[in-house]
Protein backbone atom coordinates (compact mmCIF):
# COMPACT_ATOMS: atom_id res chain seq x y z
CA UNK A 1 0.00 0.00 0.00
CA UNK A 2 1.68 3.45 -1.10
CA UNK A 3 2.41 5.76 2.11
CA UNK A 4 -0.11 8.80 1.96
CA UNK A 5 2.67 11.76 1.96
CA UNK A 6 1.90 14.91 4.19
CA UNK A 7 1.62 18.16 2.44
CA UNK A 8 3.68 20.87 2.90
CA UNK A 9 1.83 23.24 3.46
CA UNK A 10 -0.10 21.34 6.30
CA UNK A 11 3.39 21.08 7.70
CA UNK A 12 3.92 24.55 7.65
CA UNK A 13 1.17 25.78 9.45
CA UNK A 14 1.36 22.99 11.95
CA UNK A 15 5.14 24.15 12.97
CA UNK A 16 3.81 27.49 12.59
CA UNK A 17 1.19 26.71 15.56
CA UNK A 18 3.56 24.77 17.23
CA UNK A 19 5.73 27.75 17.57
CA UNK A 20 3.09 30.73 18.08
CA UNK A 21 1.58 28.02 20.89
CA UNK A 22 5.02 27.56 22.59
CA UNK A 23 6.12 31.33 22.38
CA UNK A 24 2.61 32.23 24.10
CA UNK A 25 3.32 29.60 26.66
CA UNK A 26 6.49 30.81 27.09
CA UNK A 27 5.53 34.66 27.17
CA UNK A 28 2.41 33.64 29.73
CA UNK A 29 4.46 31.90 32.07
CA UNK A 30 7.15 34.50 31.75
CA UNK A 31 4.42 37.22 32.47
CA UNK A 32 3.16 35.06 35.34
CA UNK A 33 6.28 34.67 36.87
CA UNK A 34 6.94 38.33 36.87
CA UNK A 35 3.58 39.62 37.55
CA UNK A 36 3.59 37.43 40.54
CA UNK A 37 6.45 38.49 42.17
CA UNK A 38 6.46 42.35 41.42
CA UNK A 39 2.59 41.86 43.25
CA UNK A 40 4.20 40.24 46.21
CA UNK A 41 6.83 42.31 45.94
CA UNK A 42 4.68 45.24 46.03
CA UNK A 43 1.78 43.68 48.69
CA UNK A 44 5.33 42.86 50.92
CA UNK A 45 5.98 46.44 50.93
CA UNK A 46 3.18 48.29 51.39
CA UNK A 47 2.15 45.75 54.61
CA UNK A 48 5.72 46.90 55.70
CA UNK A 49 5.33 50.60 55.13
CA UNK A 50 1.68 50.36 56.80
CA UNK A 51 2.96 48.72 59.94
CA UNK A 52 5.81 50.75 59.96
CA UNK A 53 3.06 53.81 60.57
CA UNK A 54 1.56 52.03 62.62
CA UNK A 55 4.66 51.46 64.65
CA UNK A 56 6.06 54.85 64.14
CA UNK A 57 2.06 56.38 65.61
CA UNK A 58 1.83 54.20 68.43
CA UNK A 59 5.48 54.39 69.43
CA UNK A 60 5.22 58.19 69.28
CA UNK A 61 2.16 58.65 71.83
CA UNK A 62 3.47 55.84 74.03
CA UNK A 63 6.58 58.21 74.25
CA UNK A 64 4.64 61.23 74.87
CA UNK A 65 2.87 59.64 77.62
CA UNK A 66 6.46 58.74 79.16
CA UNK A 67 6.82 62.64 79.64
CA UNK A 68 4.32 62.69 82.89
CA UNK A 69 7.51 61.26 84.30
CA UNK A 70 9.33 64.20 83.96
CA UNK A 71 6.85 66.42 84.96
CA UNK A 72 6.14 64.14 88.05
CA UNK A 73 10.16 64.24 89.28
CA UNK A 74 10.02 67.53 89.00
CA UNK A 75 7.37 68.67 91.01
CA UNK A 76 8.65 69.39 94.48
CA UNK A 77 4.94 68.90 96.24
CA UNK A 78 4.72 65.62 94.90
CA UNK A 79 8.25 65.08 96.62
CA UNK A 80 7.78 66.54 99.80
CA UNK A 81 3.75 64.94 100.46
CA UNK A 82 5.49 61.73 99.89
CA UNK A 83 8.29 62.41 102.33
CA UNK A 84 6.02 62.70 105.42
CA UNK A 85 3.95 60.08 106.97
CA UNK A 86 0.52 60.86 107.81
CA UNK A 87 -3.03 58.94 107.69
CA UNK A 88 -4.63 60.03 104.92
CA UNK A 89 -8.18 59.81 106.65
CA UNK A 90 -7.18 62.29 108.80
CA UNK A 91 -8.07 65.94 107.56
CA UNK A 92 -4.63 67.30 107.02
CA UNK A 93 -3.54 63.83 105.24
CA UNK A 94 -6.73 63.66 103.26
CA UNK A 95 -5.77 67.02 102.18
CA UNK A 96 -2.38 66.01 100.93
CA UNK A 97 -3.93 63.33 99.47
CA UNK A 98 -6.62 65.35 97.42
CA UNK A 99 -3.66 67.90 96.30
CA UNK A 100 -1.24 65.25 94.85
CA UNK A 101 -4.12 63.91 93.24
CA UNK A 102 -5.63 66.76 91.86
CA UNK A 103 -2.22 67.23 90.79
CA UNK A 104 -1.91 64.36 88.62
CA UNK A 105 -5.93 64.79 87.54
CA UNK A 106 -4.26 68.14 85.37
CA UNK A 107 -1.42 66.45 84.32
CA UNK A 108 -2.93 63.79 82.50
CA UNK A 109 -5.43 66.23 81.04
CA UNK A 110 -2.30 67.31 79.31
CA UNK A 111 -1.30 63.82 77.63
CA UNK A 112 -5.01 62.82 75.82
CA UNK A 113 -3.46 59.20 75.06
CA UNK A 114 -2.93 58.70 78.46
CA UNK A 115 -5.59 56.53 80.72
CA UNK A 116 -4.12 56.99 84.03
CA UNK A 117 -1.44 58.33 86.21
CA UNK A 118 -0.93 57.60 90.11
CA UNK A 119 1.84 56.92 92.69
CA UNK A 120 2.35 54.82 94.67
CA UNK A 121 3.54 56.19 98.34
CA UNK A 122 5.76 53.97 100.00
CA UNK A 123 5.53 55.47 103.68
CA UNK A 124 2.32 55.57 103.42
CA UNK A 125 0.89 52.60 101.62
CA UNK A 126 -1.72 54.17 99.43
CA UNK A 127 -2.16 54.95 95.78
CA UNK A 128 -2.25 58.70 95.01
CA UNK A 129 -4.64 58.84 91.38
CA UNK A 130 -5.39 61.41 88.77
CA UNK A 131 -9.26 60.83 89.67
CA UNK A 132 -8.97 62.73 92.06
CA UNK A 133 -8.95 59.73 95.30
CA UNK A 134 -6.18 58.01 97.74
CA UNK A 135 -6.43 54.38 97.95
CA UNK A 136 -5.31 52.21 100.87
CA UNK A 137 -3.14 49.44 99.03
CA UNK A 138 -0.99 47.59 102.37
CA UNK A 139 -0.50 44.54 100.32
CA UNK A 140 1.45 46.14 97.07
CA UNK A 141 4.11 43.58 97.39
CA UNK A 142 0.99 41.09 95.73
CA UNK A 143 -0.24 43.26 93.40
CA UNK A 144 0.48 42.70 89.48
CA UNK A 145 2.36 46.09 89.18
CA UNK A 146 4.59 44.78 92.08
CA UNK A 147 5.03 41.62 90.51
CA UNK A 148 5.54 42.77 86.45
CA UNK A 149 7.67 46.18 87.36
CA UNK A 150 9.00 46.50 91.00
CA UNK A 151 10.20 42.95 91.23
CA UNK A 152 12.02 43.00 88.45
CA UNK A 153 12.94 46.31 88.24
CA UNK A 154 11.50 47.07 84.67
CA UNK A 155 11.49 50.13 84.44
CA UNK A 156 10.69 52.40 81.13
CA UNK A 157 8.93 49.21 79.89
CA UNK A 158 5.55 48.87 78.68
CA UNK A 159 3.87 46.03 80.24
CA UNK A 160 0.14 44.75 79.65
CA UNK A 161 -2.26 45.08 83.01
CA UNK A 162 -5.45 44.32 83.45
CA UNK A 163 -6.69 46.43 86.03
CA UNK A 164 -5.64 49.93 86.89
CA UNK A 165 -6.27 50.72 90.63
CA UNK A 166 -9.09 53.58 90.93
CA UNK A 167 -10.45 53.20 87.76
CA UNK A 168 -14.09 54.05 87.63
CA UNK A 169 -14.22 51.71 85.02
CA UNK A 170 -12.19 48.20 83.56
CA UNK A 171 -11.10 48.27 80.41
CA UNK A 172 -12.39 44.77 78.40
CA UNK A 173 -8.86 44.53 76.38
CA UNK A 174 -6.62 45.63 79.19
CA UNK A 175 -4.29 48.61 79.85
CA UNK A 176 -0.06 49.38 78.93
CA UNK A 177 1.46 49.98 82.25
CA UNK A 178 5.25 51.72 82.62
CA UNK A 179 6.94 52.32 85.91
CA UNK A 180 9.83 54.21 87.34
CA UNK A 181 10.59 55.00 90.76
CA UNK A 182 10.56 58.29 92.62
CA UNK A 183 13.26 58.89 94.64
CA UNK A 184 14.46 61.93 96.94
CA UNK A 185 16.91 64.21 94.89
CA UNK A 186 19.09 64.56 98.21
CA UNK A 187 19.53 61.00 99.18
CA UNK A 188 18.59 58.78 96.68
CA UNK A 189 16.09 57.01 98.48
CA UNK A 190 12.95 55.52 96.80
CA UNK A 191 9.88 57.70 98.07
CA UNK A 192 7.30 55.70 95.64
CA UNK A 193 6.59 54.54 91.93
CA UNK A 194 4.89 56.08 89.40
CA UNK A 195 2.79 54.12 86.91
CA UNK A 196 1.58 55.48 83.42
CA UNK A 197 -1.18 53.35 81.86
CA UNK A 198 -2.62 53.79 78.01
CA UNK A 199 -5.92 51.53 77.43
CA UNK A 200 -4.65 49.30 74.76
CA UNK A 201 -8.93 49.99 73.05
CA UNK A 202 -8.09 53.27 72.23
CA UNK A 203 -4.75 52.30 70.87
CA UNK A 204 -6.06 49.68 68.78
CA UNK A 205 -8.87 51.79 67.29
CA UNK A 206 -6.35 53.92 66.47
CA UNK A 207 -4.68 50.81 64.71
CA UNK A 208 -7.60 49.91 62.93
CA UNK A 209 -8.09 53.50 61.50
CA UNK A 210 -5.00 52.48 58.85
CA UNK A 211 -5.76 51.07 55.70
CA UNK A 212 -3.36 48.87 54.56
CA UNK A 213 -3.69 46.99 51.09
CA UNK A 214 -5.49 43.62 51.19
CA UNK A 215 -5.53 43.42 55.55
CA UNK A 216 -8.02 40.96 56.91
CA UNK A 217 -6.90 40.91 60.64
CA UNK A 218 -4.35 43.45 62.62
CA UNK A 219 -3.46 42.40 66.02
CA UNK A 220 -1.25 43.92 68.56
CA UNK A 221 1.02 41.08 70.49
CA UNK A 222 2.94 42.54 74.08
CA UNK A 223 6.04 42.28 75.08
CA UNK A 224 5.86 38.76 76.21
CA UNK A 225 4.35 37.79 72.93
CA UNK A 226 0.64 37.39 74.17
CA UNK A 227 -1.81 38.92 71.79
CA UNK A 228 -2.89 42.26 73.64
CA UNK A 229 -6.19 42.64 70.82
CA UNK A 230 -7.21 41.52 67.39
CA UNK A 231 -9.56 42.79 65.13
CA UNK A 232 -11.03 39.26 64.56
CA UNK A 233 -10.53 36.56 66.34
CA UNK A 234 -7.86 34.57 65.86
CA UNK A 235 -7.62 30.76 65.24
CA UNK A 236 -5.50 28.58 67.43
CA UNK A 237 -3.10 27.85 64.76
CA UNK A 238 -2.23 31.98 64.27
CA UNK A 239 -2.25 32.08 68.06
CA UNK A 240 0.58 29.71 68.40
CA UNK A 241 2.74 31.15 65.86
CA UNK A 242 2.74 34.25 66.81
CA UNK A 243 3.02 32.49 70.54
CA UNK A 244 6.28 30.87 69.56
CA UNK A 245 7.70 34.08 67.44
CA UNK A 246 9.81 34.71 70.74
CA UNK A 247 12.15 36.93 71.35
CA UNK A 248 15.19 36.94 69.18
CA UNK A 249 13.42 35.21 66.22
CA UNK A 250 14.46 36.51 62.84
CA UNK A 251 11.05 35.96 61.28
CA UNK A 252 9.27 38.43 60.00
CA UNK A 253 6.59 36.44 57.53
CA UNK A 254 5.40 33.27 57.24
CA UNK A 255 2.72 31.26 55.70
CA UNK A 256 0.66 29.09 57.96
CA UNK A 257 -3.24 27.41 57.66
CA UNK A 258 -1.51 25.13 54.83
CA UNK A 259 -0.38 28.26 53.30
CA UNK A 260 -3.93 29.84 52.93
CA UNK A 261 -3.17 32.64 55.22
CA UNK A 262 -0.10 35.21 55.26
CA UNK A 263 1.30 36.43 58.34
CA UNK A 264 3.48 39.89 58.90
CA UNK A 265 5.03 40.64 62.22
CA UNK A 266 6.76 44.02 62.71
CA UNK A 267 8.23 44.17 66.43
CA UNK A 268 8.93 47.58 67.63
CA UNK A 269 12.50 48.78 69.03
CA UNK A 270 11.92 51.13 71.42
CA UNK A 271 8.54 49.57 73.21
CA UNK A 272 9.29 45.63 72.39
CA UNK A 273 5.66 45.83 71.23
CA UNK A 274 4.45 43.72 68.26
CA UNK A 275 2.42 44.45 65.45
CA UNK A 276 0.94 42.10 63.32
CA UNK A 277 -1.47 41.44 60.06
CA UNK A 278 -2.60 38.37 58.80
CA UNK A 279 -3.67 38.13 55.05
CA UNK A 280 -5.55 35.48 53.17
CA UNK A 281 -3.51 34.08 50.82
CA UNK A 282 -6.25 34.59 47.69
CA UNK A 283 -6.22 38.21 48.75
CA UNK A 284 -2.61 38.40 47.96
CA UNK A 285 -3.32 36.96 44.14
CA UNK A 286 -6.66 38.10 43.59
CA UNK A 287 -4.59 41.18 41.57
CA UNK A 288 -2.63 38.21 39.81
CA UNK A 289 -5.37 36.29 38.97
CA UNK A 290 -7.33 39.07 37.28
CA UNK A 291 -4.24 40.14 35.25
CA UNK A 292 -4.30 36.43 34.31
CA UNK A 293 -7.90 36.55 33.09
CA UNK A 294 -7.43 39.90 31.17
CA UNK A 295 -3.99 38.61 29.77
CA UNK A 296 -6.03 35.52 28.46
CA UNK A 297 -8.39 37.73 26.91
CA UNK A 298 -6.07 39.51 24.97
CA UNK A 299 -4.40 36.66 24.35
CA UNK A 300 -6.66 34.79 22.66
CA UNK A 301 -7.70 37.10 19.62
CA UNK A 302 -3.84 37.79 19.76
CA UNK A 303 -3.30 33.66 19.31
CA UNK A 304 -6.75 33.40 16.91
CA UNK A 305 -4.84 36.30 14.55
CA UNK A 306 -1.25 34.83 14.77
CA UNK A 307 -2.86 31.23 13.93
CA UNK A 308 -4.80 33.17 10.66
CA UNK A 309 -1.56 34.83 9.46
CA UNK A 310 0.34 31.45 9.83
CA UNK A 311 -2.03 29.91 7.53
CA UNK A 312 -1.98 33.05 5.11
CA UNK A 313 1.74 32.87 5.57
CA UNK A 314 2.40 29.51 5.22
CA UNK A 315 -0.54 29.52 1.82
CA UNK A 316 1.50 32.08 0.27
CA UNK A 317 4.99 30.15 0.83
CA UNK A 318 3.37 26.76 -0.62
CA UNK A 319 2.16 28.56 -3.75
CA UNK A 320 5.33 28.79 -5.51
CA UNK A 321 6.30 25.46 -4.02
CA UNK A 322 3.02 23.83 -5.92
CA UNK A 323 3.77 25.80 -9.11
CA UNK A 324 7.24 24.28 -9.03
CA UNK A 325 5.94 20.79 -8.42
CA UNK A 326 3.08 21.22 -11.29
CA UNK A 327 5.88 22.12 -13.72
CA UNK A 328 8.16 19.09 -12.77
CA UNK A 329 5.25 16.45 -13.70
CA UNK A 330 5.31 18.34 -16.90
CA UNK A 331 8.51 17.82 -17.23
CA UNK A 332 8.02 13.86 -16.70
CA UNK A 333 5.22 13.97 -19.85
CA UNK A 334 7.83 16.23 -22.07
CA UNK A 335 5.14 18.63 -22.13
CA UNK A 336 7.41 21.31 -23.84
CA UNK A 337 4.91 24.26 -23.91
CA UNK A 338 3.75 24.25 -20.42
CA UNK A 339 6.61 23.19 -18.72
CA UNK A 340 8.53 26.71 -18.16
CA UNK A 341 7.49 28.75 -15.33
CA UNK A 342 6.55 31.89 -16.61
CA UNK A 343 6.12 33.70 -13.58
CA UNK A 344 8.70 36.22 -12.20
CA UNK A 345 9.60 36.76 -8.87
CA UNK A 346 12.21 37.87 -6.65
CA UNK A 347 13.21 36.53 -4.09
CA UNK A 348 14.50 32.91 -3.40
CA UNK A 349 11.84 31.41 -5.69
CA UNK A 350 12.58 33.26 -8.18
CA UNK A 351 15.95 32.21 -8.00
CA UNK A 352 14.30 28.50 -8.24
CA UNK A 353 12.38 29.29 -10.95
CA UNK A 354 15.17 30.45 -13.13
CA UNK A 355 17.28 27.19 -12.17
CA UNK A 356 14.12 25.32 -13.51
CA UNK A 357 13.50 26.34 -16.39
CA UNK A 358 17.64 26.48 -17.39
CA UNK A 359 17.47 23.02 -15.75
CA UNK A 360 14.29 22.01 -18.34
CA UNK A 361 16.43 23.99 -21.39
CA UNK A 362 19.17 21.77 -20.89
CA UNK A 363 17.52 18.70 -20.81
CA UNK A 364 15.32 19.78 -23.63
CA UNK A 365 18.43 20.23 -25.35
CA UNK A 366 20.18 17.33 -24.29
CA UNK A 367 17.43 15.28 -25.52
CA UNK A 368 17.38 16.37 -28.68
CA UNK A 369 21.08 15.63 -28.82
CA UNK A 370 20.68 12.18 -28.01
CA UNK A 371 17.74 11.49 -30.69
CA UNK A 372 19.94 13.65 -32.95
CA UNK A 373 22.95 10.76 -32.34
CA UNK A 374 20.83 7.89 -32.55
CA UNK A 375 19.50 9.10 -35.61
CA UNK A 376 23.18 9.73 -37.16
CA UNK A 377 24.37 6.21 -35.58
CA UNK A 378 21.09 4.26 -37.65
CA UNK A 379 22.05 6.03 -40.58
CA UNK A 380 26.05 4.84 -40.07
CA UNK A 381 24.89 1.48 -39.78
CA UNK A 382 22.77 1.50 -42.50
CA UNK A 383 26.31 2.83 -44.81
CA UNK A 384 27.92 0.58 -43.63
CA UNK A 385 25.12 -2.34 -44.31
CA UNK A 386 25.17 -0.89 -47.19
CA UNK A 387 29.24 -1.14 -48.21
CA UNK A 388 29.34 -4.45 -46.94
CA UNK A 389 26.80 -6.11 -49.29
CA UNK A 390 29.34 -4.69 -52.30
CA UNK A 391 32.15 -6.54 -50.87
CA UNK A 392 29.98 -9.52 -50.37
CA UNK A 393 29.51 -9.46 -54.26
CA UNK A 394 33.13 -8.05 -54.97
CA UNK A 395 34.39 -10.88 -52.91
CA UNK A 396 32.61 -14.11 -54.82
CA UNK A 397 33.18 -12.62 -58.15
CA UNK A 398 36.94 -12.05 -57.55
CA UNK A 399 36.89 -15.02 -56.15
CA UNK A 400 35.80 -16.83 -59.44
CA UNK A 401 38.57 -14.69 -61.25
CA UNK A 402 41.07 -16.00 -59.01
CA UNK A 403 40.15 -19.82 -59.89
CA UNK A 404 40.06 -18.91 -63.75
CA UNK A 405 43.12 -17.37 -63.86
CA UNK A 406 44.69 -20.16 -61.83
CA UNK A 407 43.24 -22.93 -64.67
CA UNK A 408 44.30 -20.63 -67.45
CA UNK A 409 47.63 -20.03 -65.74
CA UNK A 410 47.96 -16.33 -65.45
CA UNK A 411 49.60 -15.88 -62.24
CA UNK A 412 49.60 -11.81 -62.43
CA UNK A 413 45.67 -11.70 -62.55
CA UNK A 414 45.60 -14.38 -60.03
CA UNK A 415 48.11 -13.04 -57.62
CA UNK A 416 46.26 -9.31 -57.83
CA UNK A 417 43.16 -11.37 -57.26
CA UNK A 418 43.79 -13.29 -54.19
CA UNK A 419 44.90 -10.30 -52.76
CA UNK A 420 41.88 -8.37 -53.66
CA UNK A 421 39.98 -11.57 -52.39
CA UNK A 422 41.99 -11.04 -48.92
CA UNK A 423 41.09 -7.14 -49.02
CA UNK A 424 37.74 -7.64 -49.12
CA UNK A 425 36.94 -10.94 -46.96
CA UNK A 426 38.70 -9.00 -44.30
CA UNK A 427 37.04 -6.01 -44.64
CA UNK A 428 33.73 -8.09 -44.19
CA UNK A 429 35.20 -9.55 -40.73
CA UNK A 430 32.70 -11.75 -40.45
CA UNK A 431 30.12 -8.59 -39.37
CA UNK A 432 31.95 -8.04 -36.16
CA UNK A 433 32.17 -3.73 -35.37
CA UNK A 434 35.32 -4.49 -33.80
CA UNK A 435 38.88 -5.91 -35.27
CA UNK A 436 42.36 -6.95 -33.92
CA UNK A 437 45.51 -4.45 -34.87
CA UNK A 438 47.07 -7.66 -36.15
CA UNK A 439 43.90 -8.19 -38.70
CA UNK A 440 44.20 -4.72 -39.55
CA UNK A 441 47.41 -4.17 -40.26
CA UNK A 442 47.35 -7.65 -42.42
CA UNK A 443 44.15 -5.47 -44.17
CA UNK A 444 46.46 -2.64 -45.08
CA UNK A 445 48.83 -4.96 -46.75
CA UNK A 446 46.52 -6.43 -48.90
CA UNK A 447 45.43 -2.73 -49.83
CA UNK A 448 48.55 -1.22 -50.48
CA UNK A 449 49.65 -4.75 -52.54
CA UNK A 450 46.36 -3.69 -54.47
CA UNK A 451 47.87 -0.20 -54.86
CA UNK A 452 51.40 -1.43 -56.30
CA UNK A 453 49.91 -3.59 -58.76
CA UNK A 454 48.61 -0.81 -60.04
CA UNK A 455 51.37 1.71 -59.50
CA UNK A 456 54.20 -0.96 -60.24
CA UNK A 457 55.69 -1.21 -56.56
CA UNK A 458 55.84 2.55 -55.70
CA UNK A 459 54.49 3.09 -52.42
CA UNK A 460 56.59 1.36 -49.05
CA UNK A 461 54.80 0.48 -46.00
CA UNK A 462 56.78 1.37 -42.38
CA UNK A 463 54.78 -0.51 -39.40
CA UNK A 464 56.16 -0.03 -35.71
CA UNK A 465 54.23 -1.28 -33.38
CA UNK A 466 55.45 -3.79 -30.63
CA UNK A 467 53.44 -7.88 -30.48
CA UNK A 468 51.61 -7.21 -27.20
CA UNK A 469 49.75 -5.28 -28.98
CA UNK A 470 48.44 -7.44 -31.75
CA UNK A 471 45.53 -8.56 -30.36
CA UNK A 472 44.19 -5.29 -29.14
CA UNK A 473 40.30 -4.75 -30.46
CA UNK A 474 39.73 -1.40 -32.00
CA UNK A 475 37.02 -0.18 -34.56
CA UNK A 476 37.44 -1.69 -38.33
CA UNK A 477 38.05 1.32 -40.97
CA UNK A 478 39.58 3.64 -39.12
CA UNK A 479 43.33 3.07 -40.17
CA UNK A 480 43.04 1.41 -43.85
CA UNK A 481 41.15 5.49 -45.06
CA UNK A 482 43.53 6.82 -43.78
CA UNK A 483 46.51 4.77 -45.65
CA UNK A 484 43.76 5.38 -48.75
CA UNK A 485 43.98 8.75 -48.05
CA UNK A 486 47.91 9.69 -47.74
CA UNK A 487 47.98 7.62 -51.34
CA UNK A 488 45.14 9.79 -52.77
CA UNK A 489 46.28 13.13 -51.28
CA UNK A 490 49.28 13.17 -50.09
CA UNK A 491 51.74 11.37 -52.18
CA UNK A 492 50.15 11.33 -55.42
CA UNK A 493 52.12 13.99 -57.30
CA UNK A 494 55.15 12.54 -55.16
CA UNK A 495 58.47 11.73 -57.79
CA UNK A 496 60.67 9.99 -55.44
CA UNK A 497 59.65 6.77 -53.60
CA UNK A 498 56.67 7.73 -51.11
CA UNK A 499 56.89 6.12 -47.66
CA UNK A 500 53.71 5.56 -45.15
CA UNK A 501 54.60 5.17 -41.69
CA UNK A 502 52.15 3.39 -38.74
CA UNK A 503 53.05 4.03 -35.82
CA UNK A 504 51.08 2.55 -32.28
CA UNK A 505 51.85 2.11 -28.96
CA UNK A 506 50.04 2.18 -25.41
CA UNK A 507 50.33 5.40 -23.08
CA UNK A 508 48.58 5.14 -19.92
CA UNK A 509 45.86 2.83 -20.32
CA UNK A 510 45.33 4.31 -23.83
CA UNK A 511 45.90 3.80 -27.44
CA UNK A 512 47.94 6.06 -29.71
CA UNK A 513 47.31 5.39 -33.65
CA UNK A 514 49.47 7.43 -36.01
CA UNK A 515 49.90 7.62 -39.59
CA UNK A 516 52.25 9.98 -41.62
CA UNK A 517 53.11 10.71 -44.81
CA UNK A 518 56.32 12.81 -46.40
CA UNK A 519 53.80 14.06 -49.09
CA UNK A 520 53.06 17.44 -50.27
CA UNK A 521 50.71 18.37 -46.88
CA UNK A 522 47.73 20.44 -46.52
CA UNK A 523 47.53 24.49 -46.64
CA UNK A 524 46.70 26.25 -43.22
CA UNK A 525 43.31 27.84 -44.61
CA UNK A 526 42.74 23.72 -45.91
CA UNK A 527 43.55 22.64 -42.67
CA UNK A 528 41.38 25.17 -40.81
CA UNK A 529 38.44 23.81 -43.49
CA UNK A 530 38.82 20.18 -42.63
CA UNK A 531 39.31 20.68 -38.77
CA UNK A 532 35.85 22.68 -39.18
CA UNK A 533 34.31 19.92 -41.06
CA UNK A 534 35.05 17.20 -38.24
CA UNK A 535 34.06 19.56 -35.75
CA UNK A 536 30.56 20.22 -36.90
CA UNK A 537 27.75 17.95 -36.35
CA UNK A 538 25.90 18.08 -40.14
CA UNK A 539 25.02 14.42 -41.17
CA UNK A 540 26.97 14.64 -44.18
CA UNK A 541 30.13 16.43 -45.50
CA UNK A 542 31.09 16.69 -49.37
CA UNK A 543 34.91 17.25 -48.62
CA UNK A 544 37.58 14.91 -45.77
CA UNK A 545 34.30 12.38 -46.07
CA UNK A 546 36.37 9.59 -45.01
CA UNK A 547 37.93 11.78 -41.67
CA UNK A 548 34.62 12.70 -40.72
CA UNK A 549 33.39 9.24 -40.74
CA UNK A 550 35.86 7.94 -39.09
CA UNK A 551 35.70 11.01 -36.37
CA UNK A 552 31.98 10.17 -35.68
CA UNK A 553 32.32 7.04 -35.34
CA UNK A 554 35.01 7.23 -32.70
CA UNK A 555 32.28 9.38 -30.91
CA UNK A 556 29.56 6.94 -31.05
CA UNK A 557 32.37 4.06 -29.91
CA UNK A 558 33.92 5.88 -26.96
CA UNK A 559 32.09 9.45 -26.70
CA UNK A 560 34.48 11.99 -25.21
CA UNK A 561 37.36 9.46 -24.60
CA UNK A 562 38.31 9.63 -28.24
CA UNK A 563 40.30 11.32 -30.11
CA UNK A 564 41.04 12.61 -34.06
CA UNK A 565 43.61 15.15 -34.73
CA UNK A 566 45.33 15.77 -37.63
CA UNK A 567 48.70 17.76 -38.50
CA UNK A 568 50.06 18.90 -41.10
CA UNK A 569 52.35 21.70 -43.55
CA UNK A 570 52.29 22.36 -46.69
CA UNK A 571 55.21 20.68 -48.37
CA UNK A 572 56.50 19.02 -45.54
CA UNK A 573 53.84 15.60 -45.30
CA UNK A 574 50.69 15.12 -43.12
CA UNK A 575 50.02 13.21 -39.54
CA UNK A 576 46.80 11.84 -38.31
CA UNK A 577 46.86 10.53 -34.87
CA UNK A 578 44.24 8.98 -33.00
CA UNK A 579 43.73 8.17 -29.62
CA UNK A 580 41.23 5.72 -27.92
CA UNK A 581 40.63 3.69 -24.83
CA UNK A 582 42.61 0.19 -24.88
CA UNK A 583 40.71 -2.69 -25.29
CA UNK A 584 42.20 -6.51 -24.86
CA UNK A 585 40.66 -9.18 -26.98
CA UNK A 586 41.28 -11.38 -29.93
CA UNK A 587 39.06 -13.10 -32.55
Amino acid sequence: MRKRRKSIQANLLFYFCVLIFLSVAILAVMLSINTSQVVLDYTKEEISNGLKQIEKGVDGRLMQATECFSSIILDDKIEDSLKEKYDIDMSLGFARAQDVSKTLWLLKKSYPYVSAIYIYDIKNQCFYHSENKAIHELRFETTELYSKFIAGENYYEWKNTKNVPGMPWESDKGYLTCALPLKENVKEEVLGYIFVSVDIKEIFEYIEDFEIINSHSMFLVSEENQILAASLDLSEEVQEEVTEYGAGSSKTEMYIDEQSNYLYLLESPNTGLKYGMLIPYQNIYSPIYRIWKLALIFMIPVVAMAFYLSYIFSKKMYRPIFTLMEHMKRVVIVDSEKTLIKEEREDEFGILYESFNQMVTENRNLMKELADEQEKQKLIQLRLFQEQINPHFLYNTLNSIYCLSNIYRIQEIADLSKALTDFYRLSLNKGKEMITIRNTLQHIRYYLKIQNVRYRGRYELQIKVKEELMDVLIPELIVQPLVENCIEHGLKDVRYSPVISIDIKESTGRLDISVSDAGCGISTSKLCEIKKILEDDADEALEAFALKNIHDRLKLYYGKNSSLDLYSEAGRGTRIEIMIPMQEGGE
